[in-house]
């Protein structure tokens, strides 16, 4: 019997250094967009589809900054786990976080015990989410589901405050929501899309068909699916903002909030998830998803379809040259005998 541990041990650890060799192969993921900011026109004209507060189109400014062209991966978090050992996640710590109910692995238990009596909880369960025991990172599915084949996936069951000790730990933070929608908006004007005023097909991870009982999988994915599956969405060639996740942003959710409840506990997600649809007809929240869609979750909540990209401010001693072109792609290698040297993209 202790033979056999020992065994188990052993094979439990040449696994995980295989994942950890394996994880500095998808730093191309952890690639930036420098964007010199400006004026823009955020929100949209939609007075009956506009929910949660995206109408009306208003004017906004933002300076200088910096965004990851995708979401954190599940390899990124993983480094920042394996350094940052003492970062319990809010899911780790609650024991249990939100799974959409036909995802979940077939060991998966339900966490009986949670409270579901909040806003959130009400919220993903209208998702048709459950609370899954020891759901969390590394276990997106709960049970004995594993990221070892999804490195290049989104980080999910990360909330605000495993978001923001993430990006900090980049030396970096979450962007606001001016900033991520000017950055989602690729320079485009008033367009419903990353790419545009029309819909495309095969641009994103979203639900087709009449939710949750039928998905025709025109995009190829029922769940989640990794952040690069799909073309970059607009011209800063940045990827997955639209669809696959919700992501986190650092702006305060404002609106009306029940009694002893702190309004400033509330952030703005944007992008939508694969559990969203195009035009919002066969959901209860009506949600239609677009650059300007949005919503609030209080900042321990965690689910399947939340992740986050960073962002950076970038100061005036940086010296980036703007004058020929509006943004910068920099793209980072995968390490090959150390060269880290990134590969730099102008456009005009």
């Amino acid at each position: 019997m202790i033979r056999l541990i020992l065994i188990l041990f052993i094979f439990k650890i040449l696994n995980t250094q295989d994942i950890d060799d394996e994880i500095e192969n998808y730093r191309s993921l952890e690639s930036f967009v420098e964007l010199k900011g400006g004026d823009f026109i955020m929100g949209v004209n939609d007075r009956e589809g506009g929910v949660n507060y995206e109408y009306p189109a208003k004017k906004a400014h933002v300076e200088p900054f910096r965004i990851l062209l995708y979401p954190v991966t599940n390899a990124a978090f993983r480094k920042f786990k394996n350094e940052k050992l003492r970062h319990r996640t809010d899911a780790e710590n609650t024991g249990s976080s939100w799974v959409f109910k036909p995802l979940m692995h077939k060991n998966a238990e339900l966490d009986s015990n949670r409270d579901i009596n909040d806003l959130e909880s009400q919220e993903a369960l209208k998702q048709k989410m459950l609370p899954i025991k020891d759901a969390k990172w590394n276990k997106p599915e709960g049970g004995k589901s594993t990221i070892r084949d999804r490195l290049d996936y989104p980080a999910v069951h990360v909330s605000y405050n495993d978001a923001f000790a993430y990006c900090a730990w980049k030396g970096m933070r979450l962007p606001t929501e001016i900033e991520w929608e000017f950055a989602a908006r690729g320079g485009l004007r008033e367009q419903l899309y990353p790419w545009g005023e029309r819909w495309e097909v095969g641009r994103t991870n979203l639900w087709q068909g009449k939710f949750p009982e039928e998905n025709q999988l025109r995009d190829g994915h029922y769940g989640l699916s990794p952040v690069n599956a799909f073309k970059a969405q607009n011209i800063y060639e940045m990827y997955d903002l639209i669809g696959n996740t919700w992501e986190w942003t650092s702006s305060i959710f404002r609106s009306p909030h029940r009694a002893g409840e702190d309004p400033s506990n509330r952030r703005v997600l944007k992008g939508g998830s694969f559990l969203d649809t195009r035009d919002g007809e066969t959901k209860d929240d009506k949600m239609r998803i677009r650059i300007s869609s949005r919503m609030g979750r209080i900042q321990n909540y965690s689910a399947q379809n939340l992740g986050f990209r960073c962002a950076q401010t970038i100061k005036k001693g940086d010296k980036i040259d703007f004058s020929k072109s509006n943004f910068r792609v920099v793209r980072l290698r995968p390490p090959k005998k150390f060269d880290f040297r990134p590969i730099v993209h102008q456009e005009l």
